[in-house]
């Protein structure tokens, strides 16, 4: 079985079926696949204004699609960062979701530090629910595939990365970075600067399967034994170490624990949507 994570935010709740949608269109057996869709949101579930009703009315019909639906909604009443220059708060609910998304997978239960089995209630700061839409069968995940909101994977994209048979396999979208950014992979190298690490984007003309040092985590799939292992954070684990996004500190932490680097396939080129509807 392949769990298949979205995180979902406010700020991407114009991208809510994006992914889901190139999810339902994969070139594989969609009822080995369980969805897990994490919503962060200051929207009360089930208001009739909510800006989640298209989300809803997907999964409701994906039912049959798939082998099982979670949603889970956490009801947040603070400011999610995104739009500003706080990359530690920018990071902290995405890292938080992906994290989520790992116990699950090993467990079939949501952590409990900041979930409740409960609908939330206006004010109550990180108060959420759990609602599955079906219930598994119990068969063991292998996998969890990773995929973001607003990135929608070619049909193929499950297949070659399951395929290529190693702890921690990605796609390739491009940025929409300032200074330069816009249209380069979001697959990167270090170089030593200082008494620290900068990056670099490789060359958008990279081509076949390629170690990198880190990815961003749109399109990531993690293996088993891996997920068994490696927790995802937002954090700096020693005073010296230089302060990353949360998929490169996985990226990071998954090598250190001796599973090797990500392994990249160009073939596996992803659309990555942005608000005003521009793709990259």
């Amino acid at each position: 079985m392949i769990l298949v994570a979205v995180p979902l935010c406010d700020p991407k709740a114009y991208a809510q079926t994006i992914a889901l949608d190139a999810i339902a269109a994969q070139d594989f057996n969609l009822k080995e696949i369980v969805l897990f869709i994490d919503v962060q949101t200051k929207d009360v579930p089930g208001d009739e204004r909510t800006p989640w009703n298209e989300l809803l009315a997907w999964t409701l019909r994906a039912e049959e699609l798939f082998a099982g639906v979670v949603i889970d909604w956490w009801w947040d009443t603070r400011d999610q960062g995104y739009g500003d220059n706080d990359m530690g708060k920018r990071i902290r609910p995405i890292a938080l979701a992906r994290e989520k998304a790992r116990i699950y997978a090993m467990n079939r239960v949501m952590w409990k530090g900041y979930i409740e089995a409960a609908a939330p209630k206006p004010g109550v700061d990180g108060a959420a629910w759990y609602s599955p839409v079906s219930e598994t069968d119990g068969r063991e995940i292998t996998h969890i595939w990773y995929v973001d909101a607003d990135v929608a994977p070619p049909p193929h994209a499950l297949g070659r990365l399951l395929a290529l048979n190693v702890p921690l396999a990605s796609g390739v979208f491009w940025g929409r970075l300032g200074n330069g950014g816009r249209g380069v992979p979001y697959v990167f190298q270090k170089y030593l600067e200082g008494h620290g690490y900068g990056v670099h984007f490789l060359r958008r003309t990279f081509s076949g399967v390629i170690e990198a040092d880190f990815v961003g985590a749109g399109c990531l799939l993690v293996r088993e034994d891996l997920f068994q292992r490696v927790s995802w954070r937002h954090w700096k684990v020693d005073a010296d170490e230089t302060f990353w996004s949360e998929d490169a500190y996985y990226c990071f932490d998954a090598e250190r624990a001796g599973f090797g680097k990500v392994k990249v396939d160009s073939g596996i080129t992803c659309k990555h949507h942005d608000p005003s509807g521009a793709v990259t």
